[in-house]
């Protein structure tokens, strides 16, 4: 009896630590995916910020023009 609680046990961390990798695994795949995604938006936010800056070359670029 005590034997059969123990292999039982056994087993249950055995089961636990499998998971405790597979969940490892998706958090490495999760934090890469975000790395990705911090440098995709980071290239975005440049791009945006180069396109703010045409209104306001424009607009000096009419006003310097028109004098």
């Amino acid at each position: 009896m005590f034997t059969e609680k123990m292999n039982r046990q056994n087993q249950q961390i055995t089961d636990y630590e499998y998971e405790i990798s597979l969940l490892r695994k998706q958090i490495e795949g999760l934090e890469t995916e975000h790395e990705k995604d911090t440098k995709k938006i980071q290239e975005l936010e440049e791009l945006l910020a180069k396109c703010r800056e045409v209104p306001c070359r424009l607009y000096t670029h009419l006003y310097f023009t028109n004098l």
